[in-house]
């Protein structure tokens, strides 16, 4: 089932190679198919964000820069490389901040079983945006929003039999989603 999947675009913001090696073990482990690149500066991040990348595993310092400045890199150069933070004993106000910050999650770095869960997450979150990337968000055959509307109405996440799924948007979703508040 592994060989099924796609290879996920590591990277890895940590001073440690073991603990590099560690992640992507522990990815693999778990079935997934990981090629890792550890970032060694703030000029090497700089270079990888010119390639496609899936996600980003960070500790919260680095001998070069910090989890935060990493983040504020990637969205600076409007890159979608969801970033995780670990930490050993993180909290929540620490969590809170990581997510204000822009990151994805952060959590304990011992936490592995916590830490596939949020890899598979984000990992399903970029597939969908990548389907959701077209410029009209209509359904394949191009059927109507205000059609997908009245087939989806109460269920906004039902997914019509034309393969899209109901996003609402324009004056019909805008009184549809002032009835769901």
């Amino acid at each position: 089932m592994a060989n099924d999947k796609k290879a996920i675009r590591l990277l890895i913001l940590d001073d440690s190679q073991n603990n590099a090696e560690r992640l992507v073990s522990l990815l693999r482990n778990e079935g997934t198919r990981t090629r890792a690149h550890r970032i060694t500066s703030a000029e090497d991040l700089q270079e990888c964000l010119q390639q496609n990348w899936d996600l980003c595993l960070a500790q919260p310092e680095t001998s070069f820069m910090t989890a935060e400045d990493a983040a504020a890199l990637i969205k600076r150069q409007s890159r979608d490389v969801p970033l995780i933070l670990l930490k050993p004993g993180i909290d929540i106000d620490m969590r809170t901040s990581a997510l204000r910050c822009g990151m994805a999650d952060a959590l304990p770095q011992d936490a592995e079983a916590l830490l596939t869960l949020i890899v598979d997450r984000e990992l399903v979150n970029l597939k969908h945006a990548a389907n959701d990337a077209s410029p009209s968000r209509t359904c394949a055959k191009r059927k109507s929003a205000a059609s997908c509307y009245s087939t989806a109405r109460w269920m906004p996440s039902l997914t019509c039999t034309m393969a899209c799924t109901f996003t609402p948007t324009g004056p019909i979703a805008n009184s549809w989603l002032r009835r769901r508040r």
